[in-house]
């Protein structure tokens, strides 16, 4: 078999592939052995057909028959003998195909492209910690108060803030009871607004315009009234800071105790944040010093799966618009991806077992799942890939910043 390649760009090979005509009769003859056992024509026995009325009969099967085996086997062996891993499927054309010539075609793919490293040892970087302060620490203890407030029933008009039990009901359906907290901006404004003052037992009729771009489309850009009876307001009303809160939040011995935990639990939430930063930083330096370019199937395929999510939770989704708004993203995390694969490439990174396990123990800690449950619901839901991808990229992150000048700043 001849194999002539061409690369018309970094990411893309022309293999010009001609499988000689001995090999094609061959092909031919096995074709017709088979057809032959298991052809029924009246006038002859099973398995005693002759060739020339097989074909007369079955010839333009026979043909598609044989193309079919013969063109994959070669484009097969075309791309191994190359050395080639192609990354979609490939584009046939100019296919040449006749009994007693050689096969012809030319199949067009795209393969991963050659990464071109700038220097990636010794990156200068710094990492910033956000420092914690005092208002921080009082602030997300006020919002723990609140988190446990304590609802109690009041005489008064509604207010922001307050818990509003609503009878809810719309022409020609059923009353329904609705649970809504003022001021979380959660409804409409045009709804909520009218709500306020509202005070138990009252009834007001409400008229809302929908936006056209309402994610019911019962009611998308219709104006609909509906009748609302309050049942009962709620006035949230925090707890003291006493023993009693401390040890439902916690089972702290003393506020000073709580108020560590929450400065702890700042370190690690600031930490993460500096981490991410300075591995963004260390992506644009590498992004920035290499030469690759991204294949396009790469980027459709990373396109085609952001559309598909984004139709699985909205009814009607503007495919182009999403195309055209995250193909810039596509591009950026395609290439940092090329460049994290090449460098654990170079340098040996690799996942170990032990990795892997740990990270799916967490998972099944996180969903409350058995590790056996979690690893098997990662590998039937695709995610299992990508686990082990995110661990050897950490792992490449490890390394260069093992490797790299890093300047740390901030503290409390």
């Amino acid at each position: 078999m001849k194999v002539k390649i061409e690369s018309p760009r970094p990411c893309q090979r022309v293999l010009e592939v001609e499988v000689p005509a001995e090999r094609v009769e061959e092909e031919f003859g096995s074709v017709f052995k088979s057809y032959k056992k298991k052809a029924t024509i009246p006038g002859f026995r099973k398995g005693k057909v002759p060739p020339s009325v097989l074909q007369a009969r079955f010839g333009p099967r026979i043909e598609g028959e044989v193309l079919s085996k013969l063109l994959p086997l070669a484009y097969k062996e075309a791309t191994q003998r190359e050395k080639l891993i192609p990354i979609d499927k490939p584009q046939l054309s100019d296919v040449e195909f006749k009994r007693g010539s050689p096969l012809r075609f030319k199949a067009t793919v795209e393969v991963k492209p050659e990464v071109k490293l700038g220097d990636y040892l010794g990156l200068k970087a710094t990492k910033r910690l956000r420092r914690i302060t005092d208002k921080e620490i009082d602030e997300a203890l006020d919002k723990l108060r609140w988190e446990k407030a304590i609802l109690t029933p009041v005489d008064r008009g509604a207010r922001e803030g307050d818990i509003i039990i609503i009878g809810l009901k719309e022409e020609g359906k059923a009353e329904e009871e609705l649970e809504v907290e003022l001021g979380q901006g959660k409804l409409l404004p045009q709804f909520e607004n009218r709500l306020v003052g509202i005070v138990k037992g009252e009834e007001r009729g409400i008229e809302v315009d929908h936006p056209d771009t309402h994610p019911d489309a019962r009611y998308r850009g219709r104006r609909v009234r509906f009748q609302v009876k309050a049942m009962e307001v709620k006035e949230k009303r925090p707890p003291q800071l006493d023993e009693e809160f401390l040890e439902e939040v916690g089972n702290f011995h003393s506020l000073k105790e709580l108020k560590e935990k929450i400065r702890a639990d700042f370190k690690v939430e600031a930490e993460a944040e500096a981490q991410k930063e300075l591995t963004e930083k260390i992506l644009d330096r590498l992004i920035e010093a290499a030469s690759l370019e991204v294949p396009e199937s790469m980027i459709r395929t990373y396109l085609d799966y952001l559309v598909s999510q984004a139709k699985k939770r909205y009814k009607s989704v503007d495919e182009n618009g999403i195309r055209a708004q995250y193909r810039p993203q596509a591009i950026r995390e395609l290439t940092a991806s090329l460049i994290l694969e090449e460098i654990a490439k170079r340098e040996g990174i690799e996942t170990s077992p032990e990795e892997v396990e740990e990270r799916v123990k967490q998972v099944a800690e996180r969903y409350n799942m058995g590790e056996d449950e979690a690893r098997d619901w990662l590998i039937k839901t695709d995610q299992m890939k990508g686990l082990v991808q995110r661990i050897k990229d950490e792992r490449v992150f490890d390394f260069l910043i093992g490797k790299g000048e890093i300047t740390t700043v901030g503290s409390e």
